[in-house]
């Protein structure tokens, strides 16, 4: 998945990202969603450090799930599959509607680490 950042000035490809879910306990489920990816930096027109690449790129990434939940209210849908561990493993504990009620609260932590590496061929 290529993404720009800095007005198009650094480009990366995001490389095969993995998600976590941890379902946290309450009157109605929440969750903690941890996001890990390496990304592929394939050019930085300005030699902006790495450092803030990382937290602009996670920051972004942030940002672009929670607009996705802001999307599943609207459609009343769960877009990001995040229900799925609590209909699986928890159903004794919440009813299907509370399951079901999942919103962009439902979400109580986000936690994004991106690893970046340089390309070979980096445009500089």
């Amino acid at each position: 998945m290529p993404l720009s950042l800095f007005e198009e000035k650094v480009s990366v490809i995001i490389q095969k990202p993995k998600k976590t879910i941890e379902v946290v306990n309450g009157y109605k489920p929440s969750y903690h969603l941890i996001v890990k990816a390496n990304a592929v930096l394939i050019q930085n027109e300005e030699d902006i450090s790495i450092d803030k690449i990382k937290k602009v790129l996670e920051k972004k990434i942030k940002r672009e799930i929670l607009k996705t939940m802001e999307k599943s209210e609207e459609i009343n849908a769960d877009l990001l599959n995040i229900s799925e561990k609590t209909y699986r493993y928890h159903l004794k504990k919440w009813d299907v509607s509370a399951i079901n009620s999942i919103d962009k609260e439902s979400i109580e932590h986000i936690e994004v680490k991106i690893h970046i590496e340089q390309n070979i061929n980096y445009k500089h």
